[in-house]
């Protein structure tokens, strides 16, 4: 749901219809050819509100995709960081003859579960661009 759209609307409709409320008792000293002009004025600069809600929502929109593809970024270099370091620190608790079998295990553990982790983040861009197609989503 689109709150953003929803909040400027609200602002939009409480302001009209404050106008409208005021011209709601003038019917005995204003003709009504002059109240449907008022009327008809008040109609086109609520659709053209309308609009300007519809143009400042898209850039709302995109600045939030903008903010999401900078996180997914982020994301995705800190879990590059985590995964290579992990690798490394196996590689070398592998040449050391001083490992025991229960960190090789724990280290195994926090690998994997990254590794699943990126393969997550790959799954929601996919979604994200709708090209999901055959892929299925990691355990």
């Amino acid at each position: 749901m689109n709150f953003n759209k929803n909040k400027l609307i609200d602002k939009t409709l409480k302001t009209f219809y404050k106008t409208y409320y005021s011209t709601i008792d003038t019917g005995d000293f204003v003709t009504a050819k002059t109240n449907q002009k008022i009327y008809r004025y008040i109609d086109k600069n609520l659709k053209n509100a309308f609009r300007l809600i519809d143009k400042e929502d898209g850039k709302y929109q995109k600045r939030q995709k903008r903010v999401e593809k900078q996180k997914d970024k982020i994301l995705k270099y800190q879990n590059k960081q985590e995964i290579l370091n992990l690798k490394r620190s196996l590689k070398s608790m592998k040449k050391s003859t001083s490992y025991t079998h229960i960190v090789k295990q724990q280290i195994k553990r926090k690998f994997n579960l990254f590794v699943k982790l990126r393969n997550y983040l790959r799954y929601q861009r996919l979604k994200r661009k709708h090209l999901l197609l055959t892929y299925t989503k990691p355990e």
